[in-house]
């Protein structure tokens, strides 16, 4: 029998290939019937072109439920009006959380799936400064995820139908703000034929005061509670011997709270992507930021008087109010004084380390006498007692952070 025989009868029955109309002839007669054999050969095999690949083979991910509302209860993060209204995730770095991953076309296959996670921080992202982190998903029996889960990791818990759950690890020292996630899928080794699905909702990471590996841990519950958890509180003026308290609304956890402070990380403040995971360097950007002599920061100080063209410093009563009118406009907000600045900066511990605003009595100074006239009803509208005997106080104001002296030896080290 020979080759065009066997190609023949090959070509008669169900025999069907890409080859099957190549002819004979020529000197090449000797090369046939190996070739026929080799291409008979790879006819039999399940064909996979990369478009059906991607299509058929390839897990594809519909989307990735963040479990918004049951993480924030274990970040101490439910407080936050972003996370009642599930527009975001607002998580503690250093503090695992778990996720649904929805699959699409067909269900996940531990065997011959791999899932990549890709996080990304600032314009810049980099592995080695920590604004980037990459890792595939680990399951129970993987020699790589024994022993304590720390940096970044993803574990595999379950899969339930299109749905696979997983846990995931962050480092207790990332840069705080806006975090992106991208996901990749590839089919057993085909890593060039991968696919890759973008999560669209925000995903804000914050300094976690809970965590005793956070540079900003706070270990008392009580104070945890007053520094990190607290919205509203007093600050004090008046005159020497008449000091009152005005409650003041810090409302850090409004919605647009959160996502201004990171605006003005990101736009205003003289602040590295990498150095956003040192509370320290974030309160000062915080602290310059917020008033406009320094950075071109988002609330203008005056205290000749003349509030005309503004709001009148004493007529606030909150610092949400100040960063919204900052965020419509893109200008800064007239008019603080050291009060009002104070709350602000207050306020903007979103993100930074847990913080308090107080009174430095013996740093206060005496307000000229010629300005009692523009001061004389005082900061809380009440008429001052003896007004020409009492000069009013430019109160001077201390914004005292809780910071780990591990990290503070670092600092003077970095400083020296």
């Amino acid at each position: 029998m020979n080759a065009t025989r066997l190609r023949e009868n090959e070509t008669n029955s169900d025999f069907d290939s890409p080859w099957s109309n190549w002819t004979i002839g020529g000197n090449n007669s000797y090369f046939l019937p190996p070739l026929w054999h080799f291409h008979r050969t790879l006819a039999s095999r399940p064909r996979i072109f990369p478009s059906e690949l991607s299509a058929g083979h390839v897990l594809e991910i519909d989307g990735v439920d963040f479990n918004v509302r049951e993480n924030a209860s274990k970040h101490a993060t439910s407080t936050y009006e972003l996370v009642q209204t599930r527009q975001a995730s607002v998580l503690r770095r250093g503090e695992p959380f778990t996720v649904n991953l929805v699959c699409q076309k067909r269900n996940y296959d531990p065997n011959r799936d791999s899932i990549k996670f890709t996080f990304e921080f600032g314009s810049h992202p980099s592995t080695p400064k920590g604004t980037k982190g990459v890792f595939q998903l680990e399951h129970a029996d993987d020699t790589t995820s024994g022993g304590e889960m720390s940096g970044w990791r993803a574990r595999f818990i379950r899969k339930s139908g299109p749905n696979v759950e997983v846990r995931i690890f962050t480092p207790a020292d990332l840069p705080v703000g806006l975090w992106r996630l991208y996901i990749d899928t590839w089919y057993e080794n085909r890593w060039s034929q991968k696919l890759r699905h973008t999560h669209s909702d925000p995903i804000y990471m914050l300094f976690n005061p809970f965590h005793a590996n956070d540079s900003v841990y706070l270990p008392k519950a009580a104070e945890r509670e007053e520094f990190v958890l607290n919205e509203v509180g007093k600050i004090y003026g008046g005159s020497h011997n008449r000091v009152k308290g005005r409650p003041w609304i810090f409302g850090q956890f409004r919605d647009s709270v959160l996502p201004a402070v990171c605006h003005i990380l990101e736009t205003k403040a003289k602040i590295k992507d990498a150095d956003r995971a040192d509370p320290v360097q974030v309160t000062r950007a915080i602290s310059a930021v917020v008033n406009a002599l320094d950075e071109d920061g988002l609330l203008m100080g005056r205290w000749d008087g003349n509030y005309g063209d503004g709001t009148k410093p004493f007529e606030w009563t909150g610092s949400v109010a100040i960063l919204e009118e900052f965020m419509r406009t893109q200008a800064s907000v007239k008019y603080g004084q050291c009060w009002v600045f104070a709350g602000v900066v207050t306020t903007m511990r979103s993100t930074t380390s847990p913080i308090q605003v107080g009174h430095k009595p013996m740093d206060s100074s005496l307000v000229n006498v010629e300005h009692g006239a523009t001061v004389e009803r005082g900061i809380t509208g009440l008429a001052l007692h003896d007004a020409f005997d009492a000069f009013v106080h430019g109160f001077d104001m201390a914004i005292e952070g809780e910071i780990t002296r591990e990290a503070l030896r670092t600092l003077i080290t970095m400083e020296e």
